[in-house]
């Protein structure tokens, strides 16, 4: 999930006085974005208990980072560091943290770095439950060293080159309860024999899959973790080369709790990936780089009704009765990615946008002969991704 700039800072003026509460978790201390480094060191030294730390000022230095991790009973920490020219080893100070279970950072800057970050914070904080990071790369080091919280269930990071399955595969070892692992926007991958797919395979907890792997091979890597992964209901697998339909099947037949199914860069899926899903309660479906997807294909989504998402924009094979037929059959649908489709026409378009206003279509039709060509003059934007968290 994208970090809202309007949500953050209409909940950064509701807190901006940073009152907290005495009654139990209630001790969360919270840094608004206009605070001054001498207002964050006193906010900070207020009190030696705080349960929690969110801190959102633009104004930090290498002494309010201090004061920060100096707030050493917090259990929580949701931290957004908005400069690039602070030192990295101010930065590492926030390690100063010991008894942390969820860290929460975000650096939405371009960029942005904070090497070793990771790394510190995981070493010095081994209870870690959860961890998300934002805007900077997790390098290899990073990986490996949130091995050694063995109590880790959420992991939200950004792998730079570095990470290989190696890592990878030290992190699903030593955390074995993972449910939800994202290793996004990253270029590690490689062949199966890699130790890190074989080892995410025997993650037995793990809910929500999301990885690149754009150096993979598809179907050898659909052999590999739909071999275990027994609790998985959401796959986001994007990059992979050679992901065919019958790897697409292979998932879809040896993972019976999969529900949300994304499987980005692969060219060669047809219908029968549809067919291999139909009668299941699938709520995304995302082939958005599938080209032999046509409207026999789609039919297969037929009693899909918690079906949100739907992506099948490099397909250009739809026409207005596949919309007509969308807009009846696919009541839970509230996102559609359709791409460039030359048998729709606009007022197919804006019959099914009547008919189902709730649903952001996005959609370029043949271009209209007469009247009506403004019913299809939306912006066509890639898809933001539903996520958990």
């Amino acid at each position: 999930m994208r970090l809202s700039l309007a949500s953050a800072f209409a909940f950064g003026l509701a807190l901006a006085l940073a009152l907290s509460s005495d009654a139990g978790e209630g001790r969360r201390l919270v840094i608004p974005e206009d605070a001054e480094p001498e207002e964050l060191i006193r906010l900070a030294c207020e009190r030696d208990d705080w349960a929690s730390v969110e801190c959102r000022s633009r104004l930090l230095d290498a002494e309010s980072l201090a004061a920060l991790a100096a707030c050493a009973s917090a259990e929580s920490l949701d931290f957004w560091c908005h400069q690039t020219d602070l030192p990295q080893e101010s930065l590492l100070r926030l390690a100063g943290f010991g008894r942390l279970r969820s860290a929460n950072l975000f650096f939405p800057a371009e960029n942005a770095r904070a090497d070793g970050l990771v790394a510190a914070l995981a070493r010095a904080n081994p209870g870690l439950a959860h961890v998300r990071v934002d805007g900077i790369a997790a390098s290899g080091a990073d990986v490996e060293a949130l091995a050694g919280c063995p109590a880790l269930i959420h992991v939200i990071v950004r792998p730079d080159r570095t990470v290989d399955g190696a890592a990878v595969a030290r992190l699903a070892e030593g955390c074995p309860d993972l449910a939800y692992l994202r290793l996004s926007q990253g270029f590690w991958g490689g062949t199966v024999d890699q130790p890190g797919w074989q080892a995410i395979s025997r993650l037995r907890k793990l809910d929500y899959l999301w990885i690149n792997a754009p150096d993979a091979t598809g179907d050898e890597i659909a052999e590999t973790l739909s071999a275990g992964l027994p609790a998985l209901q959401s796959l986001t697998l994007y990059g992979p080369r050679q992901l065919t339909d019958r790897g697409a099947a292979l998932l879809l037949r040896r993972l019976p709790r999969l529900r949300l199914l994304r499987l980005g860069n692969a060219a060669g899926l047809t219908d029968a990936t549809l067919e291999a899903m139909a009668g299941r309660d699938m709520t995304c479906v995302s082939l958005n780089a599938a080209t032999g997807i046509t409207s026999a294909g789609i039919r297969h989504l037929a009693g899909m009704e918690n079906l949100y998402d739907l992506d099948v924009s490099s397909s250009p094979a739809l026409d207005d009765g596949d919309l007509e037929w969308m807009a009846a059959s696919l009541p839970g649908l509230k996102q559609a990615w359709l791409g460039s489709q030359p048998a729709m026409t606009a007022e197919g378009v804006a019959r099914f946008r009547a008919r189902r206003p709730e649903v952001q279509l996005s959609v370029d039709p043949a271009a209209p002969a007469g009247p009506g060509a403004e019913a299809y003059a939306e912006p066509i934007v890639p898809p933001e991704p539903a996520e958990m968290f």
